[in-house]
């Protein structure tokens, strides 16, 4: 499924904009993701794509088929739009069995043809076979998220919208489920809008990332775009972790990536700043170390362990500086 937006927008009794007018393509069969912290707009965007609330303005077309219109104020009901939705809490039914559970959604369509046939197909795309006659209380967290993403794929929709789904999950299960749902989702080409605060869970699912903050969208592009070029000081920030520097010279402050600095020479004419060691952190294939030059903390990562309190040289690259004001 395409999605294409038009100037839509939400607010609520006509004051601050929990979505603020935009306009966006997504593609058949992309994986996007709707980045940024707690109250930017991602889930509003999502109920918004959902039918779970209504725009107050603009234009929202799956393929060619119109959906909402904010000027005559159509709207097609969220059962009518060809969806599935997978949640944070995972919204399992109990009592139910979990082939009860993933067949609901057909149950509820009166899409009953084939159903045993097409339940078990679902819960084989999720690696459950064998668990139908189960309870969700006798299944794992992970195992209860693969019974709501089968629940979701089993109505075979064109677009699935997934909220924060593996944000109650630990970080081992998060990491195998990422790969997992990216795979699904593939492999059956349904287009995907996936909503985190994570940026790792971004940068490692996604075709494209939209970064939000304040509700609204203010950088939309490849991961290593992102990363390499933003074009908003916030998403910078956001995406990655990001140092800083303010050039004595014009007072612009800089930013620069950990991946940036070295603790040995990279380049004849590297800036060399020397910082004192505050704290090291070792992440298996890498240290992490905070120092501190002057009133600024930088990360850096080392393949060697350098002690707390240490003095040492840090090179940068002139070229990795960038401005924080983008054009």
């Amino acid at each position: 499924m395409r999605i294409t937006v038009n100037n839509l927008s939400k607010s609520y009794d006509g004051e601050k904009f929990a979505f603020k007018p935009s306009s966006f393509e997504i593609h058949q069969g992309e994986f996007v993701t709707l980045l940024g912290p707690s109250g930017c707009g991602k889930t509003t965007l999502l109920r918004l794509l959902a039918g779970l609330e209504m725009g107050n303005s603009g234009q929202i077309h799956f393929d060619d088929r119109l959906i909402f219109d904010g000027e005559v104020k159509r709207v097609v009901p969220t059962e009518k739009r060809q969806i599935g939705m997978v949640f944070q809490d995972f919204a399992l039914w109990p009592h139910m069995t979990i082939f009860e559970n993933v067949a609901f959604g057909l149950r509820a369509q009166k899409d009953t043809d084939r159903l045993a046939e097409r339940v078990r197909w679902a819960l084989a795309k999720v690696d459950l076979v064998g668990y139908d006659t189960r309870y969700p209380r006798q299944l794992s967290g992970g195992q209860q998220q693969r019974v709501a993403f089968a629940r979701a794929i089993v109505t075979e929709p064109e677009l699935i919208l997934l909220d924060e789904p593996l944000s109650a999950l630990d970080a081992l299960l998060r990491n195998q489920l990422r790969v997992e749902l990216v795979s699904i989702a593939k492999e059956l080409d349904i287009t995907c809008v996936y909503v985190t605060h994570d940026q790792e869970e971004a940068m490692s699912m996604s075709d494209r990332i939209f970064v939000m903050k304040d509700g609204e969208i203010l950088q939309q592009g490849e991961p290593e775009i992102l990363y390499h070029n933003p074009t908003h000081p916030f998403v910078a920030e956001f995406v990655g972790k990001t140092n800083r520097i303010t050039d004595p010279a014009t007072r612009e402050e800089k930013i620069f990536r950990p991946e940036d600095l070295s603790l040995e020479p990279q380049k004849f004419d590297d800036l060399i700043y020397q910082a004192t060691v505050h704290h090291v952190a070792y992440l298996g294939d890498r240290y992490e170390v905070i120092v501190k030059y002057g009133q600024e903390e930088w990360t850096v990562y080392s393949k060697k362990r350098v002690n707390i309190g240490e003095r040492i040289d840090i090179h940068l690259p002139k070229k990795a500086l960038k401005l924080t004001q983008y054009a």
